[in-house]
């Protein structure tokens, strides 16, 4: 009997394959359609006459749009391709006597917003009317591929969370999440803030060929690109007035293409630089290889309360065969015996995450966590301490500054602490 796991694969796979196996030529190619020829029914009648053929011109719409936090829609853009095509009764495309392809559009983030999420939608309104919706979020580093035809819909996501162990549950999360990336990377790459959508990143706009798909395939393409614009600072002429808070832009660093594997362009941003500090917010293990097997697990770090979450410094990366990213990383839990271990675990960021803020809080205070409490510093590399806060402490902060690959909070007084989640944590507690 299959495994939840085969099951969950086999399902997987199908659904890919039917939503997004012509993802470059922005079709979805649903050939479910129980059409065949006189040559594969056994039952067909020789003398039946010949099927007739006629010519068609098929439109084609690649769009894309730009929308704030708040769904406020910033731009918007479409580009139409056509195609010329001699089809059968059936629907069979025959030949493409022309087309005219080109489905590029090119978006860019306004100056200083950062950029959400990514959603890919490949619409089918013909006669097997299908939908493909691929996400990928910026923030939580998660991507998800939702597939649904005649009323039955299938969710990677969700189906990786019914599997049998957490283990199984995790790699399958992080297994979707490198499919919804492929699957955008075939249709938008980007320059910096720049993004270019096209339906033809993959192949030669004068070598389609849909010879042998159905009419009814051809897919609309639309992307829509969520950023979050910053709130100005409101300004008076009498009252003085506090900046806006707004979160320190991650350092810039690149995550290098590993041999054999491709690099992810959009998930860049969310993942932690080299140098930097991470913790484990779930139980996770560690392995000795790229390949999450059981046989490569070196250790088991099990989730932790807040304070002895396992920390971990990222050296390098990797990727799965999937494109799954992996952090390398050094162990420094210095009062375990994993203690300077070296391997690989996910990067999945809803099990690891940065241990040091990045922003300030609303309420603009701060509660000490650590059992010892935590000293207040003259200098932002924490030395010429001034004063010992003890646990339970609330403190108000001023901003937030980095130092290397570590934030400090500056408190009211202009002293420095600490914005290691392990010892404070934002808000009143």
């Amino acid at each position: 009997m299959a495994t939840l796991k085969q099951k969950l694969a086999k399902e997987s796979k199908r659904w890919l394959a039917v939503g997004v196996a012509s993802a470059a030529l922005g079709l979805v190619v649903m050939s479910q359609s129980n059409v065949a020829s006189a040559a594969d029914d056994p039952s067909a009648e020789t003398t039946q006459p010949a099927a007739q053929t006629q010519d068609v011109t098929i439109n084609q719409k690649t769009s894309t749009n730009v929308v704030d936090q708040n769904g406020n829609q910033l731009a918007s853009q479409s580009s139409p391709s056509r195609f010329d095509l001699t089809v059968m009764d059936s629907g069979l495309i025959t030949a493409v006597r022309d087309s005219d392809v080109k489905g590029q559009i090119t978006d860019k983030v306004p100056a200083g917003s950062k950029l959400d999420s990514v959603t890919l939608t490949l619409t089918n309104t013909g006669k097997n009317a299908s939908t493909v919706v691929v996400s990928y979020d910026e923030n939580t580093g998660i991507g998800n591929v939702v597939a649904t035809s005649n009323g039955q819909t299938v969710d990677l996501q969700k189906q990786a969370a019914t599997l049998g162990t957490r283990e199984e549950q995790a790699q399958a999360k992080a297994d979707a999440t490198a499919q919804a990336a492929a699957y955008i990377r075939n249709y938008v790459t980007n320059s910096g803030d720049t993004y270019t959508t096209s339906i033809t990143n993959k192949m030669d706009p004068k070598k389609v060929n849909l010879v042998n798909q159905f009419i009814t395939d051809l897919a609309d393409v639309h992307v829509t690109y969520k950023v979050t614009v910053p709130t100005p600072a409101p300004t008076t002429a009498t009252t003085p007035t506090t900046p806006a808070t707004t979160p320190i832009p991650e350092q810039p660093h690149t995550v290098p293409t590993v041999t054999g594997q491709t690099g992810v362009t959009v998930t860049e941003q969310g993942v932690a630089a080299k140098g930097q500090a991470v913790y484990a917010v779930r139980g996770l293990y560690m392995y000795n290889s790229r390949t999450f097997a059981k046989s490569a697990r070196k250790t088991y770090y099990a989730k932790q309360t807040r304070v002895n979450r396992p920390m971990f410094v990222v050296t390098g990366y990797a990727r799965s065969k999937t494109g799954a990213l992996r952090y390398i990383v050094r162990d420094v839990n210095h009062t375990k015996k994993t203690d300077g271990w070296k391997g690989y675990i996910t990067a999945n960021r809803t099990f690891v995450v940065p241990v040091y803020y990045r922003s300030l809080p609303k309420s603009r205070v701060i509660t000490v966590i650590n059992k010892t409490g935590v000293k207040a510093y003259k200098n932002v590399n924490l030395t010429g301490a001034t004063k010992h806060y003890r646990k339970g402490a609330h403190l108000k902060v001023a901003k937030i500054v980095t130092h290397h690959l570590t934030t400090r909070y500056v408190l009211s007084n202009g002293t420095y602490i600490t914005a290691n989640k392990k010892l404070i944590i934002a808000g009143r507690y």
